[in-house]
């Protein structure tokens, strides 16, 4: 049986929020990937559950937790490679496309990339480096978080 170390640091839940953004604000004031954050509470999940991990994790109360919209598959554990997220019927044989498409399609793990000189932001640095051409015809990038 593997310990469960809580969090050092543990950013309350917004109740306006998903459990996947609470995650994602997990990882961030951790300073730990997404990814790495999702695979250690998954792991942890296989043994106690989901929520349990959640609590386990940052000792918030089930109460707290539950509070939160959770767009995550019951038991998402169990089937290796298919996405976590209600609804969603992708999967793939490598869970680094897995990831991936997490970001990219349910905007989870991933920043921001904003233009400098106006309100545009995106998820693709591709798109940014096409607006700038457009619009402003110039490369000026920046990355931050969406917590920002």
């Amino acid at each position: 049986m593997s310990i469960i170390k809580r969090l050092p640091i543990h950013p309350p839940p917004i109740y306006e929020k998903t459990v996947g953004e609470w995650i994602e604000s997990l990882a961030e004031a951790n300073l730990t990937p997404f990814k790495v954050m999702f695979f250690y509470i998954t792991k942890t999940a296989k043994n106690i559950g989901f929520i349990n991990a959640l609590m386990k994790l940052t000792e918030f109360s089930r109460w707290i937790i539950i509070k939160l919209e959770n767009k995550f598959k019951t038991d998402y554990w169990e089937k290796k490679r298919v996405c976590p997220i209600i609804g969603c019927k992708f999967r793939k044989k490598d869970n680094h496309y897995l990831f991936e498409h997490i970001e990219n399609v349910h905007n989870l793990g991933s920043g921001w990339y904003q233009c400098l000189i106006c309100d545009f932001k995106t998820k693709l640095i591709k798109d940014l480096e096409t607006h700038l051409n457009k619009s402003h015809n110039r490369f000026e990038i920046q990355k931050y978080n969406k917590n920002d």
